[in-house]
């Protein structure tokens, strides 16, 4: 999945989910949720190897059941994942969202035969609770899924382009704590980055005698036009 997109393919994909919001026959929205263990295995001095793969994908689409589906070339395993709480308020208060996996016995059953779920469970126990892993929902309508979900009819029905698929915006979050735990499954609690435990503004100092960046490197402003990209977001 592409972090990056062009100002042309940008406005095709908004144009398809802008068109399909306001459709009269408008197809069902898709949650998917990536669980991101990276920064948590960096800071225990893990490897990429330890707890595979980095990223864990999951979808509890009831419509679709127990298939894996595919979305931008990456595959989301099914699991009864249960979110709320990620709307916004005018009262200017962040959303505080709940992430709840059923059953850790299910998971544990499951990842008896299937190493992907051998993971999930493995982050649960070993990782702290994953306390710290980047929780990502991505929504889409289901005509946008990959067209190589042939177990599905009617998906693939954009023109964006293989990999571009139209999306709402990300929503990322960061699990905060473990709520609650018993028999019927877990509950953690999401916090977005500016509410994170220790984090400052600014990030970044801004200082008036010189440019904290390398000139031409990553993050420098001249860094994209002289490489010609100038449309690149």
């Amino acid at each position: 999945m592409a972090d990056k997109i062009n100002t042309t393919v940008a406005q095709n994909t908004l144009k398809d989910i802008s068109k399909e919001v306001v459709s009269l026959e408008a197809s069902a929205i898709i949650s998917l949720f990536e669980i991101n263990l990276s920064d948590i295995k960096t800071n225990l001095n893990l490897g990429s190897t330890d707890i595979a793969p980095d990223v864990l994908r999951f979808h509890g689409n009831e419509s679709i059941g127990q298939r894996k589906i595919s979305f931008r070339g990456d595959t989301y395993h099914p699991m009864p994942i249960q979110v709320d709480g990620f709307e916004m308020s005018s009262n200017g208060a962040m959303p505080r969202p709940t992430l709840f996996i059923p059953s850790l016995k299910g998971i544990l059953e499951e990842s008896e035969g299937n190493e992907y779920f051998m993971s999930l469970k493995r982050a649960v126990l070993e990782l702290n609770n994953m306390i710290g892993a980047k929780v990502t929902r991505l929504r889409t309508f289901y005509k946008f899924l990959d067209a190589s979900n042939t177990n599905l009819e009617g998906v693939g029905d954009f023109t964006s382009g293989t990999g571009n698929n139209p999306e709402f915006p990300k929503e990322v979050y960061f699990i905060e704590r473990k709520m609650t735990e018993d028999s019927n499954g877990i509950q953690f609690e999401l916090t977005s980055v500016l509410e994170m435990e220790n984090f400052q503004l600014p990030g970044r100092l801004c200082l008036a005698t010189r440019c904290p960046w390398n000139y031409r490197g990553e993050g420098c402003c001249y860094e994209f036009k002289a490489n010609g990209n100038t449309d690149q977001h």
